[in-house]
């Protein structure tokens, strides 16, 4: 139509293929390496050879572009028409003779490919054949934009005689080459072939030379200046040096005529290099750079690095500041995101979607966090594979994901019990997880859709499962978490709520930290039992910590860092309590008064805090308005290492008949203890402790405690004497300790009849009068028996013929005035202990007369002389000897050495002489020795100073003074 112009057809690029008669035999490999070598030693070239292993030729394909060194027996490709030679079709070409290269379609606009196939070499026989050989490859830049593929052919038409070739250029693009710049940086592939002179010769012979593509091969076009500087060059060369031979192979640059490209100068050798690989496997390959081309190596190299460091940059700010740079998009979306973000299954999305509501997009998209840990567990890692979009298995996902997030929030690896955990096991079978069967939580149906659990389900149901096997069973609803001792690290996390039919939550004795989270059992309506004891928690209790926990029964806070005041509200729902303990806190204030409405509650536990004010009645009562047939079951109550104050309430007397358990010691109690507190409350109490307070008065018993098993009301200010049948009330009792009390008269014998008891502690009192061998012949169970500190006086003889102290094993009674020698304890063979000091003993000590049980003796202070008998280094048992404060005389027994078990020896303030045995080095448990005031003479022996670096801490002897009797040079105390 006129008007509109003629569009141009683009025809596409044919696929070119070169081909090469490889007829003729190749030079050798020793001629080929030897011409190599002497060119390099010419040049000055750095030459790469490769050796002559022909296997190892290279096949390979990129994109359209084949290269291939070797073709025997492959077919190439049909050759294109686009060499414009009419007698083309007459040509014939051997399978075994060609190359085939094919256009590389990958190649960007920006890279030109250039393609020219080595020529035969001719006359091998003469290594120094001086014959350029045409170039195999040239890679150049075109200005164009256009892919360059440059073909030669070997004339080896049936008609042609001579050596020729043939070159065709065409585009990648289907464009015109037009004219190649000068500029463009070229390496040609240079082999040797002919001379100058005659490929001219055979240029002007051949008709069809030039008749290829005037188009390509015009005077003016680039290759045919190429082909001009490559004749003029060699043939210059030639001339300079006709005995110079030039390489076999070589790359050199496309330089104007005027610049001689084998001249010194112009081709400088820092500018050679060899890539060691000749396209024909023969022959290495020498790459000359030129300046231009090195120039735009280093911008590469400048460039590579540049983009390097920006990309190791961006990695490190993306996973940095990921949240930041994502912002809160759902994960794949965002250029950021798609680049960084691990590739995730198909279940992720959906996953995801689903636990939203749990934890919030935020934890679960943060990659430290544990829930998102747990994510990826289930989405990508857990063997079960659950399926999101199954609302049959969303309950267990539930399970499955709270119970990762509990893993990866707790230090999983790290727990001494983690069999089963995160492996393809049912969450029910991972070990201390316990379950309930589907039958023991309602309907079926309700489950399989998701909706387990009802309201009117009865509460023993729950209850029950607490006794279910250790996670093994067939259930398959979580009901208890029992991890107790497990080396758990770090806090709790609050996806625990979403397990809402926990029945029972243990996480006692662990490592856990932080503070106590204000709503994480809120949700739990079924929780009944709560451990967190024995962990690191710190801060306040929050009011609404168990809100909503109405079915509570157990709730264990103690030995934790907790501290401040108890609110009210924390008890305000626990209308169902039996057992509370928040002991070993830094708890502090007033206890609230809440206690009536908790009719079930059994066990009281807030001791070791300081809690002052005064004890609340309702600890002790029922609300008996709400129902007047409930009386309090209290068992336990433990609120000692306080400071409570005032007197003990009138309801702990009067309606606790079924306690058991009283524990008020340490405290600042005062009052007179009633005797409603034995005979009222105290019917059924198995221990009593109220020692370490203000109490005053009398201690009365009117009535049978059958079960008291151990009173201690020591340290207090209770006067009087002790009634005679005190041990008639007791008949169960264990252990009675009254010591540090103002109680006087005599010891009454009965407090010796009960046949369970152990030990009787009345020391630091005023008991007077003396022990017989009656009061204790039926103590055959009593252990310990500590008398010291009062005013009893007489003979001990009597006493220790007793039948029944065959098991007593520590017997003091320092601080007393008994008198007469010390008589024969071997009645009492079991004895460890035996402290006699500050009395009135006199005589000799007589070794026979004590068992060799003994591991401490202190016989101190009193009067006791003659010498120390050498039969105490019998006693291979004894650690402490205290002898000091006595009349002993003569030398200090070296048989004492033997006692290899002695740590403490007191001899001082004695009449002791000689000198100190030497052989005391032998005693290398010792700690304490103290020889001062004696009449000791003469030097701590050397060895003795020794022990000094083995233990001995305390050396004390009469090295004191203007005249010392005692040269010590290792003492750390003269007298």
């Amino acid at each position: 139509m006129a008007g509109k112009k003629k569009k141009k057809s683009k025809s596409k690029p044919p696929k070119e293929i070169i081909t090469r008669d490889r007829s003729r035999r190749r030079q050798s490999d020793d001629t080929a390496n030897a011409v190599l070598d002497d060119y390099g030693s010419r040049r000055g070239s750095t030459v790469a050879s490769i050796g002559s292993n022909r296997t190892e030729q290279r096949n390979r394909s990129v994109g359209n572009v084949v290269h291939v060194d070797d073709v025997s027996g492959a077919t190439p490709p049909a050759q294109p028409d686009v060499l414009g030679v009419a007698d083309r079709g007459t040509r014939q070409h051997s399978d075994e003779d060609r190359h085939a290269v094919r256009l590389d379609d990958v190649r960007t606009d920006d890279e030109i490919l250039i393609e020219l196939l080595e020529f035969p070499m001719h006359d091998r026989e003469d290594p120094m054949n001086d014959h350029p050989q045409i170039p195999e490859s040239i890679t150049g830049v075109s200005d164009n934009n256009a892919s360059v593929f440059v073909e030669m052919h070997d004339n080896i038409g049936a008609q042609d005689t001579g050596d020729q070739f043939r070159r065709s250029v065409s585009t990648h693009a289907g464009q015109s080459i037009g004219t190649m710049p000068t500029d463009s940086s070229v390496f040609a592939h240079h082999t040797a072939m002919t001379d100058a002179g005659q490929l001219t010769a055979q240029k002007d012979e051949d008709p069809n030379f030039w008749g290829i593509s005037s188009r390509w091969f015009s005077p003016d076009s680039p290759l045919y200046s190429y082909y001009n500087n490559l004749t003029n060059a060699n043939n210059r060369y030639s001339s300079r040096n006709a005995a110079e031979a030039l390489p076999e192979t070589a790359l050199i640059p496309d330089v104007p005529i005027a610049d001689d490209p084998y001249n010194d100068q112009a081709m400088p050798y820092d500018d050679v290099y060899s890539d060691g690989v000749s396209s024909m496997g023969d022959t290495p390959t020498i790459i000359v750079i030129s300046p231009k081309i090195k120039k735009r190596l280093k911008k590469i190299f400048r460039a590579c690095w540049v983009t390097t460091l920006f990309l190791a940059a961006t990695i490190i700010m993306v996973k940095g500041h990921r949240n930041e740079w994502l912002g809160s998009t759902e994960y794949g979306n965002g250029r950021l995101q798609s680049l960084f973000a691990p590739r995730r299954s198909k279940r992720y999305k959906p996953m995801l979607e689903k636990l939203i509501s749990i934890s919030g997009e935020e934890a679960l998209q943060d990659e430290t966090s544990p829930q998102h840990r747990a994510l990826i567990f289930l989405s990508d890692q857990d063997p079960l594979a659950l399926n999101p979009e199954d609302p049959l298995v969303y309950t267990q996902l539930v399970q499955r994901y709270v119970l990762s997030v509990l893993y990866f929030a707790m230090s999983g690896p790290m727990w001494e019990h983690r069999t089963y955990w995160l492996t393809g096991q049912h969450e029910c079978g991972w070990i201390y997880v316990l379950c309930a069967d589907i039958k023991d939580l309602g309907n079926a149906t309700d489950y399989e859709n998701g909706n387990v659990g009802d309201d009117n389900n009865d509460d023993s149901e729950y209850y029950d499962v607490l006794d279910a096997d250790l996670g093994l069973g067939t259930g398959k609803i979580v009901t208890g978490l029992k991890l107790y001792n497990n080396n758990m690290h770090g806090t709790i996390p609050e996806e625990l709520n979403a397990l809402e039919f926990l029945h029972l939550i243990d996480f006692g004795a662990n490592r856990l930290v932080g503070s106590l989270p204000s709503s994480l059992f809120d949700k739990l309506k079924h929780l009944r039992e709560l451990y967190l004891n024995s962990n690191y928690f710190s801060g306040t209790i929050p009011t609404n910590f168990t809100k909503g926990l109405a079915k509570l029964k157990v709730l264990t806070l103690g030995n934790n860092q907790l501290s401040g005041t108890i609110h009210e509200e924390v008890f305000t729902e626990l209308i169902s309590l039996e057992r509370v303990s928040f002991e070993s806190n830094m708890l502090r204030g007033s206890i609230p008064d809440v206690f009536q409405k908790m009719r079930q509650l059994q066990d009281i536990r807030l001791g070791q805090n300081n809690f002052s004010s005064t004890i609340p009645a309702s600890m002790f009562t029922s609300d008996k308005a709400t129902s007047a047939s409930v009386t309090r079951s209290l068992t336990k109550c433990d609120l000692h290492g306080n400071a409570f104050t005032g007197e003990l309430p009138k309801t702990l007397t009067n309606g606790v008949p079924s306690l058991k358990y009283l524990y008020l010691h340490d405290n600042l109690l005062t009052g007179n203890l009633d005797a409603e507190l034995f005979c009222g409350a105290g019917s059924s109490l198995i221990d009593m402790r109220m020692n370490n307070n203000s109490f005053t008065g009398n201690i009365e018993v009117p009535c049978v405690m059958e079960n008291l098993e151990l009173i201690s009301l020591a340290s207090n200010n209770l006067t009087g004497p002790l009634e005679d049948g005190i041990g008639l009330k007791l008949p169960r009792l264990r252990e009675i300790h009254l010591f540090e009390n103002n109680l006087s008269s005599t010891i009454p014998s009965t407090i010796f009849n009960p046949t369970n008891l152990t030990a009787i502690l009345l020391y630091n009192n005023r008991f007077t009068g003396s022990l017989t061998a009656d009061m204790v012949n039926g103590a055959s169970h009593l252990e310990h028996l500590y008398l010291n500190g009062n005013k009893l006086s007489g003979k001990l003889d009597d006493f220790v013929s007793a039948k029944g102290l065959h098991s007593l094993t520590k017997l003091r009674l320092e601080f007393n005035s008994f008198s007469g020698t010390i008589p024969d304890f071997t009645s009492m063979p079991s004895i460890e202990v035996l402290y006699l000091f500050n009395n009135s003993f006199t005589g000799s000590l007589n070794a026979n007369n004590l068992p060799h049980t003994l591991k401490k003796l202190k016989v101190s202070n009193n009067t006791l002389g003659n010498e120390i008998p050498t039969k105490l280094g019998e006693f291979e048992n004894l650690e402490v000897l205290s002898l000091n404060g006595n009349e002993f005389v003569g030398e200090i027994p070296s048989e004492l050495s033997n006692l290899i078990s002695l740590q403490i020896i007191h001899l001082q303030h004695n009449k002791l002489s000689a000198s100190i045995p030497a052989r005391f080095q032998k005693l290398t448990s010792l700690s304490e020795l103290r020889l001062d005031f004696n009449k000791i003479t003469g030097s701590v022996p050397k060895e003795v100073c020794e022990l000094r670096d083995s233990g001995l801490q305390t050396l004390v002897s009469d090295c004191g003074g203007k005249n010392p009797k005692v040269s010590c040079s290792c003492c750390t105390e003269c007298s």
